[in-house]
């Protein structure tokens, strides 16, 4: 019989058995050592304190054998004026053949107490709703899709083709402050240091793309399928002058004999303008789930951008009492109007009530809590939380 130790972040001595581990639940039949971290160097390294965002579980019964992994790693996302702190959910694992013991459950339930305690308001994770639904993640977030074809995009000019589109080079210390800068520019993403850049943008999986014409400056990185770098499928992220975006893609598209590339971005203008004039068309989805695990740390960490949204709409908001029955939390919206109203829902909704994807009275929400609340709220919320592909993990 099963005899399953309480899951505890791994020792340094551990890394490489987690990382085994990981890679034969996640990459089975792929050659290669390290093949999660060579795809996310960001996100794991072979140090003590990479190695403590890993939880383990192990059987005792089988001479403490790993059954089962998951990653939790701290994340500062940036929403506008708001920063929110988040544990991001990665390589939720179990030994194959010891699938159906609840090994994933345990993991789960081990992790979201934990994440609470070490001061993050949300959790996040990119998974199917199926199966993390259960667990009280939900779809949030708003992710763009643009499908970038050679028609709309054109030829290479003869100005595009005068330009040198080199290979970004992680040695390049010049280099990396600029991609950093742009970065830290865009309203909506994961606050990184200039160091964090080299991972994010060399590595398994991704290769960028740069063009530079005295200040003017463009880089593009792209993907394959199945975490390839090629041949080239999406782009994970563009920064820089909107024309040089622009001819940087007609000479990569050209160079590599593309027809079609989709491009993943968030709710940005500056994003918009990139994509959307050479766009064949558009879509907007979920970007991931998310799970609120403290309800008034993350009302705290909202208010900024609440407060500036107010400024620019000038609509006044009744205060709101929000209480999530299933985590028996409550908070105090403040809104600035004369009026208080109450407001109880799961912590499924409250997700669609301040990260959702669309708005708030097109959802199921708009039946299930009161006009008085909707409407005058539904001029601010939900809020447009995103996380780049390129720090997915």
């Amino acid at each position: 019989m099963a005899q399953f130790t309480t899951p505890r972040p791994a020792r340094l001595n551990e890394y490489a058995e987690a990382m085994a581990f990981t890679d034969r639940v996640f990459r089975p039949g792929q050659r290669g050592r390290r093949i999660v971290e060579s795809q996310y160097p960001h996100a794991y390294r072979e140090t003590a304190s990479y190695a403590r965002r890993l939880l383990l579980m192990r059987d005792a019964a089988e001479g403490d054998r790993l059954v089962g992994c998951l990653g939790v790693h701290p994340m500062r996302l940036r929403l506008g004026a708001a920063t929110i702190t988040a544990g991001g959910i990665g390589v939720v694992g179990a030994d194959p053949a010891r699938r159906g013991e609840g090994i994933m459950t345990r993991l789960l339930e081990e992790a979201l107490p934990r994440m609470r305690e070490a001061g993050h308001a949300i959790s996040i994770l990119g998974g199917d709703r199926q199966r993390y639904g259960w667990f009280g993640w939900e779809n949030g977030g708003v992710c763009r899709r643009y499908l970038l074809t050679r028609r709309m995009l054109g030829s290479p000019t003869a100005a595009d083709r005068r330009l040198k589109l080199r290979r970004f080079d992680a040695e390049d210390g010049s280099m990396r402050r600029r991609l950093h800068r742009w970065a830290l520019g865009r309203p909506h993403g994961v606050e990184h240091s200039a160091a964090d850049v080299r991972p994010l943008y060399h590595r398994e999986g991704r290769e960028t793309w740069v063009v530079e014409d005295g200040k003017r400056f463009a880089s593009v990185c792209l993907g394959g399928a199945a975490r390839r770098n090629r041949p080239y499928e999406r782009v994970d992220a563009a920064f820089g002058d909107t024309d040089m975006v622009a001819s940087a893609l007609r000479l990569v598209m050209a160079r590599f004999r593309l027809t079609q590339l989709w491009a993943i971005a968030g709710p940005s203008a500056a994003e918009a303008d990139l994509f959307e004039p050479w766009a064949a068309s558009w879509q907007t989805q979920d970007d991931g789930m998310v799970r609120i695990l403290d309800l008034p740390l993350l009302v705290e960490q909202l208010a900024p951008e609440i407060k500036c949204r107010q400024r620019l709409t000038g609509v006044l908001l009744p205060d709101l009492q929000v209480q999530i029955h299933d985590l028996q939390q409550t908070a105090l919206l403040p809104g600035g109007g004369t009026t208080a109203r109450r407001c109880v829902m799961t912590s499924v909704q409250a997700i669609q009530f301040f990260f959702g994807s669309r708005p708030l009275r097109q959802t199921a929400l708009a039946q299930q809590v009161s006009r008085r609340v909707i409407d005058p709220w539904g001029t601010i919320l939900p809020l447009p939380l995103h996380v780049p592909a390129v720090h997915h993990i």
